[in-house]
């Protein structure tokens, strides 16, 4: 008899998770349809698969022992719900490589202002004089300073990257060790440093932990990066900061109240043109062929364990919310 799962990710399709499975499962796709309590009680699913908040009538049979994420973070699906039913959360790091790869290539951006000159030549149909370039530098990275907020696998894949450049770079984490320092101590270092990149899960802990008083302290040569979540960070502080040339620039693929971002006062969208220095990436880190596949393989192999009744390695401790 074969096992059911209810299968919500419209990206991934079914037949692509099932080239890679080596036990059988019967997929309850609900991408572009609702369940309804009748075929949910008939199939009574024991895993779910989706970034988001399970639907009620799947979590109401009381038959669902499994959540799988295909992504990192878990924010979008309340905790609540996975406490009060008892249930495993398992997450998946599959696309950490091509998510890090986007952190860096915003720091390039910003620090060669690529997407300023784009802009400009293709405005004007001709390069600006090199008296106004010259008077507008790049960075170079070589032997900078590099602050990395987290270090799960993203942040692991960018320390790399830092050390390819030559970079000094420190780690911020929950549980630092000796060479790295808690959350906690980002106020104390941001002055020291040259680029700042936010690579932690979103928690109680972690929200708004790029206050206004780290980006006040942050030296007006920085570079701020965000590929995690963006309720990590005062975006107001961060745009005042832009304003008035207290930080170098700011580069995110993620941003509060997405896909329009949004005045905290009110619901009528910032006019970002007026931002400058600001890079703009619509959450689109995660999107590449190479993740897909590495992601549907990765949810493969969590349904064979989960068929074999082995314990994954990626169960989200609800304790601490990664």
């Amino acid at each position: 008899m074969k096992n059911n799962v209810a299968y919500g990710i419209s990206w991934i399709p079914v037949s692509l998770i099932q080239s890679f499975m080596k036990s059988e499962w019967n997929f309850l796709d609900y991408t572009r349809r609702q369940l309804t309590y009748e075929e949910v009680n008939l199939k009574k699913p024991k895993v779910i698969i989706s970034f988001r908040a399970p639907p009620n009538q799947l979590l109401d049979t009381g038959n669902v022992k499994w959540v799988i994420s295909p992504g990192a973070g878990i924010d979008n699906i309340s905790l609540d719900e996975i406490r009060k039913n008892k249930i495993t959360l398992i997450n998946n790091h599959a696309n950490s490589s091509t998510v890090a790869e986007q952190a860096w290539a915003l720091l390039l951006n910003a620090a060669k202002k690529i997407n300023k000159y784009d802009t400009i030549v293709r405005s004007q149909g001709l390069w600006p004089d090199r008296s106004s370039q010259i008077k507008d530098v790049n960075t170079e990275l070589k032997n900078k300073t590099i602050g990395i907020l987290g270090y799960g696998p993203i942040a692991q894949k960018i320390e790399k990257y830092a050390n390819a450049f030559a970079m000094e770079h420190i780690i911020f984490r929950r549980n630092p060790t000796q060479t790295q320092f808690h959350f906690t101590k980002l106020l104390d270092e941001a002055e020291n440093l040259d680029v700042l990149i936010l690579a932690c899960p979103l928690t109680p802990e972690t929200k708004e932990i790029i206050s206004e008083d780290i980006i006040e302290n942050l030296p007006a040569h920085c570079i701020l990066v965000n590929i995690a979540r963006g309720e990590l960070i005062d975006e107001e502080a961060v745009f005042d900061a832009l304003r008035e040339g207290k930080i170098h620039s700011y580069a995110s693929d993620v941003w509060k109240n997405s896909p329009v971002i949004k005045n905290e006062k009110g619901t009528k969208p910032i006019e970002l043109i007026e931002v400058p220095n600001l890079i703009i990436s619509p959450h689109r880190a995660w999107i590449s062929n190479e993740s897909h596949i590495k992601v549907a393989e990765q949810i493969a192999f969590e349904l064979d364990s989960i068929a074999k009744g082995i314990k994954s390695s990626n169960i989200v401790d609800l304790s601490l919310e990664y």
